[in-house]
Parts: C-alpha cells; structure tokens; sequence
C-alpha cells in the first residue's frame, strides 16, 4: 500500500530536497490522478482518497520509477444531474473527507451526508494526498506549522506544486480544478524533471 511504501521511505530518512525522490513523488501522483482520472471520465467516484487506496508497484525496465495504482475501490455512480448514488454508505477516515461533507456527517444520525458525494469531494482528498506524498507523511490539516510546506517544481508557467494543492482542497468545491485538468498539470512537473535530471 502507498501509505506503508511512504512510512517505510521516511524512516529511511530520504531528503524530500532530492531530485530522484521529488521525480519519485511526481510519479506517484501522477499514476494515482491518471486512475482517479479514469474513474471521474467513466461517471464514477471513488470516495475513499487516502493513502490506503493505492498499491505502489515498483519499477520495472519500462518503468523504473514506482507508480500508484487505485485499489480500496467503494465507488459511487454519478448522476447526469451531478449528484451521486452510493453502492454503500461507509465514508473514509475522517480527515480525508472534504470539508462540506465533514460538517453534514456529524449532524447526520444515519453518518449519510445530506450533499451528494462527488467528483469535487474526490478532488480535495486526492490534494490532501499530494501534500502528503510530498511532505513526508503529512496531512495538510494535521499540523497548522506545516501545512502547505511543498517543495515548489518550478516549471513552465512557474506553478508550485502548493499553489496546486490549495485549489484541490479549496473550501468552495467549484473553484476546484477538475482530474483532468490535474494530470496535465501533473505532467507538465514531470516533463520539467525530465528535462532537469
């Protein structure tokens, strides 16, 4: 699992400041958008964006860095309307839920969100998820002193890689930036690493 490769990789004391191991990282969110991606293209959610979702498979001759693979899949259908029905109502561990769902849950006695679980709800877990994967482990809501503390990639268009977390977990779910429009940004980071390297 992708939460047990990056425990591991942190207790061998790896320097996020490494070259070989923000490549590493950008790989890994890369193959964890292009799943969620696939998913979002397909009409479905995935709702359970955390680290436990993803299996790491490691490199291989073709692909020598490691890459995330979806994998807890409790996915929900979306609807042409937008909103979504659940398979089952079972939600992820609490601070990987997106902020608007958060506050229903705990007024909720059924643990059923009153607003429809989404594709923007996927989004905001899978930004706290990059921060996580690029701060050794860290959730960005976990420690207010470290929120946010993200090793900028400065590529075409000069973007960090924090600019983009903070429009994945924006509090407003339309300012969100779509799967899609992610992996292309995503892209763009490894292109320049390529380059770089």
């Amino acid at each position: 699992m992708l939460e047990k490769y990056l425990k591991d990789r942190k207790e061998k004391n790896s320097e996020i400041h490494d070259k070989d191991l923000v490549r590493e990282n950008i790989h890994l969110v890369l193959g964890a958008a292009k799943g969620l991606a696939y998913l979002h293209q397909k009409e479905y959610v995935h709702k359970h964006i955390n680290p436990t979702s993803f299996v790491v498979n490691y490199g291989t001759k073709d692909q020598p860095a490691p890459v995330c693979k979806l994998y807890n899949l409790d996915i929900k259908v979306t609807q042409t309307d937008g909103s979504s029905s659940s398979l089952t109502y079972n939600f992820g561990r609490d601070n990987w839920i997106a902020t608007e769902l958060k506050s229903q849950i705990k007024q909720s006695r059924t643990n059923r969100p009153l607003l429809p679980y989404n594709k923007k709800s996927d989004v905001w877990a899978f930004g706290c998820l990059v921060h996580y994967i690029f701060n050794r482990c860290q959730h960005p809501f976990d420690d207010p002193s470290s929120s946010l503390a993200l090793k900028q990639i400065q590529g075409k268009g000069k973007v960090a890689v924090s600019d983009w977390v903070i429009k994945m977990i924006s509090k407003d779910p339309t300012e969100r930036p779509t799967m899609e429009e992610i992996v292309k940004e995503i892209t763009k980071w490894d292109d320049y690493m390529a380059a770089v390297l």
